[in-house]
């Protein structure tokens, strides 16, 4: 055991006493590779993060884009959003005093503009008897 010992100190000593082998050193420039960054949709570029030459990695925002089409369709999702909690409120509590009056309102004119229709409609066909 003694002599396993002394012959792996010994061996490892004379490895790490190697000389190293001497390194080539080269230089040069690399060039990458340009890659296309495309947008799936449409769209007018607002800002841009990044300027050539910079480092980018997977994940990074490279720019903002303005697409309305989008805005747009946000806008009418959040708008569905808002309608349909005020509905289902209502549904859950029942109509607000206020909400009462405004339909209330809303059913007297619309009364009022059926009465008249009606009126007009009697008179014109008066006017169509007599002539």
């Amino acid at each position: 055991m003694k002599h396993t010992l002394t012959l792996l100190a010994s061996v490892s000593l004379l490895i790490g006493c190697n000389k190293p082998e001497n390194d080539k050193k080269i230089q040069g420039k690399v060039e990458k590779e340009q890659i296309a960054v495309v947008s799936k949709v449409p769209g007018k570029l607002v800002k841009i993060f990044v300027k050539e030459g910079d480092q980018v990695h997977k994940g990074d925002t490279l720019a903002i884009l303005d697409i309305p089409e989008v805005d747009a369709k946000k806008s009418q999702a959040e708008g569905a959003v808002i309608s349909a909690k005020a509905q289902y409120n209502m549904a859950v509590k029942g109509a607000t005093d206020n909400q009462i009056k405004q339909l209330e309102a809303k059913q007297k004119a619309l009364k009022e503009q059926y009465d008249f229709a009606q009126k007009s409609i009697r008179r014109l066909s008066n006017m169509l008897k007599d002539s």
